[in-house]
């Protein structure tokens, strides 16, 4: 296990840090810096390593041993300090209840603790005035550790951004970032994959023998619009999309890029990745010594988180690639959402592409069954990469077409106004042979 660095003198991560917070006391929330102040005494770890893995829960959820079992196994491989951050505001959460819900979670975390034979994780809490966003717990959370470092004088801090609805990872999965982060010079940030209740096309957090395949086909159009992205065959040039659910960054990267913004109820990941990036595009022009690589992205670092709320968006009709924008984050919590019960519900709609209909599905005869299957899909696909909109005209929709598994031969592509057109060739297209071998 890699203990924190003691730094003789002022380091790099100390400088940026200190221009950093200087800038967040004077010109954040007020109520934040002295909120930060207490959180930053309430940590405490027997193990003193650089590397942390950042935890927001709501305090209605009752995901947190979930999380810990699945994040169990790579954890025996490389040890990262984990901190959990229950918080509620008081307009949405009675102040018994987040009692209640702080004992729930402090009695998970002692029992893990128990287990490992040492404080491995640490729970902090917050009783917040509301409205709150996104952005704004992320980034009292991630303060409160960058706090934590200075004053334990840990140099050059490696925050790995996780959520709570995680179920599996990969053994490797916190070694593979570790060692991301020990390179001489280090990437801006690591992005990994993230499965939705699907690792390829193995089910996961789904009631047993239950199968939706809008969510696994959910995970393979998001997984080519990554792929393309990252590959520069969509977009203005290659780019690595990260999730938050997903997401490390070096502690002296995330200062120098702004950090968190407090006031996003969402996309605080994107808006956080973009402004990291940044760093790399021009951090050397502005200031030679912010010396860091290009964004990395690593495959083997792989998450499966509870695909709850992209179960929510499908069984409403909507496409999963929606699940994030058409409903309010703060309304419509994940606690309120229950997993199995939405793959039920799912697995028998009607007008829901359905297992049955994959079982029951033949090549060759043309048939009702055939024309519902291929105009479900044509119509999940294409609706998921307009509303995604990061291909911009119709030979990157056809580019990710071709990653997902369908051959476009013609049609057009236009957003302002919007208009759309796309004809398939069924034939020469792979993705209904791989839907058959993996439902039949």
């Amino acid at each position: 296990m890699e203990l924190g660095t003691i730094t003789e003198g002022p380091s790099l991560f100390k400088n940026v840090a200190k221009d950093y917070f200087e800038l967040v006391d004077g010109a954040g929330i007020a109520a934040d810096a002295k909120l930060i102040t207490e959180l930053t005494q309430s940590l405490s770890f027997e193990i003193e390593t650089r590397f942390f893995i950042t935890v927001p829960v709501y305090a209605g959820d009752r995901l947190l041993e979930n999380y810990l079992d699945g994040i169990r196994p790579a954890l025996n491989n490389r040890h990262f300090n984990i901190c959990v951050f229950v918080n509620a505001t008081q307009d949405k959460f009675s102040e018994p209840d987040f009692e209640n819900a702080r004992a729930y979670h402090a009695a998970v975390i002692t029992k893990f603790n128990q287990e490992c034979g040492f404080a491995a994780a640490c729970l902090l809490t917050a009783y917040l005035p509301g409205p709150v966003s996104m952005g704004r717990v992320r980034k009292l959370l991630v303060d409160s550790i960058l706090r934590y470092c200075i004053e334990k004088d840990i140099d050059e801090p490696v925050i790995l951004c996780n959520d709570v609805d995680l179920i599996a990872s990969s053994p490797a999965y916190l070694a593979e970032i570790a060692n991301e982060f020990s390179q001489n010079i280090t990437p801006v940030f690591v992005a990994a994959p993230i499965g939705y209740g699907y690792k390829g096309k193995i089910a996961m957090g789904l009631p047993a023998g239950i199968h939706v395949p809008e969510l696994y086909l959910f995970n393979r159009v998001q997984d080519a619009i990554n792929l393309c992205t990252r590959d520069g065959r969509i977009g203005s040039g290659p780019a690595i999309w990260p999730e938050g659910a997903n997401f490390a960054f070096a502690g002296s990267a995330y200062c120098a890029a702004g950090g968190f913004d407090p006031m996003r109820t969402t996309g605080e990941d994107d808006a956080m990745g973009f402004a990291l990036k940044g760093l790399w595009a021009n951090g050397s022009l502005n200031n030679p010594t912010l010396n860091w690589q290009a964004p990395v992205y690593n495959s083997s670092a792989w998450i499966v988180t509870d695909p709850r709320r992209v179960l929510a968006a499908i069984q409403s009709g909507r496409t999963g690639i929606e699940a994030w924008a058409w409903q309010s984050f703060t309304e419509n919590p994940g606690s309120e959402m229950d997993t199995h019960a939405l793959a039920i519900a799912c697995n028998k709609k009607t007008g829901l592409l359905r297992a049955e209909n994959l079982i029951q599905f033949s090549a060759i005869e043309r048939n009702k069954n055939w024309e519902f299957v291929t105009d479900r899909i044509g119509w999940l696909f294409c609706r998921s990469v307009v509303f995604d909109r990061r291909a911009r005209d119709l030979e990157q929709f056809k580019a990710v077409a071709k990653a997902f598994g369908l051959v476009i031969t013609d049609g057009i592509l236009n957003y302002e106004p919007l208009e759309f057109e796309a004809n398939i060739d069924w034939d020469q297209s792979t993705l209904l042979g791989d839907l058959v071998d993996t439902f039949q």
